[in-house]
């Protein structure tokens, strides 16, 4: 019986492949019918190296990142309570005419046979993503969606930058919660990580500083076989036990204090060891690119540094460049130039362009720019000199309202796609900035412009709904709106522990807690805001009513509602909204920083000293 069935196999797969040729042939004038035929038998699979898995079945076998995606697509199903209809089946065919990354999808509509061509093992897990977010759900029955056609990144460089620390999510979070979140950005199209050591890890060789070290090398690790290159950064930082005599001079920018001088010969002795014994614990990490970090936080203000990113930067640069190269050879260099000529045209993008042009800056291979607000003029207007590429350096945290994430969700889908919309055309990629997962939709937003080249909105908020939160399809308007009007209310919404005289006119406390607010916040239409939330709150499914992501943005609305309507002061309602927040982010009331907690009554007796509270009364407030 056996037998019989391999034989039958035989002659089907032999009629199919005649069927092919002949169809080729007639497709294809007499001259190029021989390169038909070879076409064929190029892309003639031996029959024991098909493998089928769930709806997918391979012509080839499937590397580490296709069994990767494969785990990670059944497990994402497997979340939610759905099963793949089996009657699909998903033909997997390594394709050499596709780019490395790319991946094609094509077949009937009506169809339930399709074929996915890959350029590689990365492309199928892009395409696993892909399928994911436009996939049919209805009835607990996943099936493909009606997209169809080709993905080609129209980036090459795709990176997050996880920004761990100040006991943030990333931080604190079980690792296993964030190599979740690793797969999720993979599924995305990012092919490129960033991760710090974290807050803890302030002294080489203490507990904390070696628990860090394992933890980011797992990550790292993880990252690698999900197709994440590691993006290494290198700045004048020193740890919190360096001799104070080898410590920088205050720049103006954000300034830890534990900064090195990189005019100081000692000084460069000393970052020299530092970046080595990190190089050493690295060394069997595929580091594909290093940043040299300047301002925000790092850089030195002494008279032999100054300025900076053009002069102590590149006496760093040519200490540890050969360093770099001993360990990998092959690394690309990048030149940071965040808060380049912020607060006086010292002309350091000028000078870096003439370094560029004098072969003095030749070790470069790319810069990182861009600011808080829109992106900087002198490499808008000035195209790079030579073959040096522009990475984009996207701040989706921190920008309108603080704490970040303290309130919820930050959905910013307009600004960043007109941000993005003045770079698009001259950037080869960016390196999203990011404090936690309340903007994970601006992830997703970031993803897709990456991949498009464009600053398109709509398919993020579709697929993002469909994917992530089971919105019905109908309820697609309501969703959008949510989204635009959170948007419009997220500005102005400032909370610090504490204020100076400098600043202290345009802060107030609030009523019921010891913490200042900026004055004159002004809020939209919270309103409808909340009413549609509660009401999508009423039609998702199970398993996205009580998401992490939905609970972000359904806890934003209800605390921008609240404050609304309480002349922007707190209550019951909203303590217990930012309590399920800390427990979203695992955050400890007693560690997390002012930047990345809510300020629950909790966080506020662990952090406000008594001398930042003042007599409520002389001011009015009681």
């Amino acid at each position: 019986m056996k037998s019989l069935i391999l034989h039958h196999r035989k002659k089907s797969f032999t009629i199919t492949k005649l069927l092919m040729v002949t169809a080729i042939m007639a497709a294809f004038p007499h001259s190029t019918q021989a390169k038909a035929s070879e076409i064929v038998k190029t892309n003639t699979v031996k029959k024991e190296n098909i493998m089928k898995q769930g709806i997918f079945q391979f012509e080839f076998a499937p590397g580490t990142l296709e069994k990767h995606a494969l785990r990670i697509f059944e497990a994402r199903l497997k979340k939610r309570n759905i099963t793949a209809d089996k009657d699909y089946v998903i033909k997997v065919v390594r394709n050499s005419r596709c780019k490395p990354e790319e991946f094609r999808l094509s077949g009937s509509f009506n169809s339930k046979n399709l074929q996915l061509d890959c350029g590689n093992g990365a492309a199928f897990l892009y395409a696993a993503g892909k399928l994911l977010r436009n996939g049919n759900y209805a009835d607990g029955i996943f099936t493909p969606g009606n997209w169809r056609g080709s993905w080609n990144p129209a980036k090459s460089f795709r990176c997050v930058y996880i920004a761990s620390h100040f006991y943030n999510v990333y931080e604190v979070s079980p690792v296993e919660f964030m190599e979740e979140y690793l797969e999720d950005l993979a599924l995305l199209g990012y092919n490129y990580l960033k991760l710090g050591l974290g807050s803890a890890a302030k002294i080489a060789g203490s507990p904390e500083h070696t628990a860090a070290l394992i933890r980011r090398k797992r990550l790292i690790t993880y990252a690698s076989e999900l197709g994440m290159d590691f993006c290494h950064g290198v700045g004048n930082f020193g740890y919190a036990d360096s001799p104070k005599e080898l410590r920088a001079t205050d720049t103006g920018h954000s300034f830890s204090g534990t900064e090195i001088c990189t005019s100081n010969p000692a000084g460069l002795d000393y970052l020299e060891k530092k970046y080595r014994a990190d190089c050493e614990n690295l060394k069997d990490v595929k580091v594909k690119t290093v940043q040299f970090w300047s301002y925000d936080q790092g850089g030195c203000g002494c008279k032999n540094c100054f300025p900076y990113g053009v002069n102590g930067m590149f006496k760093l640069a040519k200490r540890l460049v050969p360093v770099i190269k001993e360990y990998w050879p092959d690394a690309k260099i990048m030149w940071v130039t965040w808060e380049f000529d912020k607060y006086d045209n010292i002309g350091e993008w000028e000078t870096l362009y003439k370094k560029i042009n004098n072969g003095e800056a030749d070790f470069l291979d790319s810069i990182m720019a861009d600011s808080h607000s829109s992106f900087p003029k002198h490499p808008l207007n000035n195209p790079l000199p030579g073959k040096v590429e522009l990475v984009t350096f996207p701040e989706i945290s921190m920008w309108g309202r603080a704490p970040w994430g303290g309130f919820g969700a930050t959905p910013l889908l307009k600004r960043f796609s007109r941000l993005y919309g003045e770079v698009s055309h001259i950037s080869s990629g960016g390196i999203l900035y990011s404090e936690g997962i309340f903007e994970d939709i601006n992830k997703f937003l970031y993803a897709d412009m990456f991949a498009t080249g464009t600053n398109e909105i709509a398919t993020t908020i579709e697929e993002y709904a469909n994917y992530e939160l089971g919105v019905p399809e109908t309820s697609l308007p309501d969703f959008k709106r949510l989204l635009d009007l959170l948007e419009e209310n997220h500005p102005g919404l400032v909370w610090v522990e504490k204020v100076n005289e400098k600043i202290s006119d345009l802060f107030e406390l609030l009523k019921d807690k010891p913490v200042w607010r900026k004055k004159g916040k002004v809020w939209g239409d919270t309103t409808t805001a909340f009413a549609l939330a509660k009401k999508l709150d009423a039609e998702l499914p199970a398993w996205a009513k009580n998401s992490w992501r939905w609970r972000l943005i359904y806890l934003r609305a209800l605390i921008d509602f609240e404050l609304a309507h309480n002349n922007n002061n707190t209550n019951d309602v909203t303590e217990k909204a930012m309590l399920e927040l800390v427990k979203i982010y695992n955050v400890s009331p007693k560690t997390a920083s002012r930047r990345v907690s809510p300020y629950t009554d909790e966080w506020i007796k662990h952090h406000v000293k008594e001398e930042y509270k003042i007599n409520r009364k002389t001011i009015g407030v009681d």
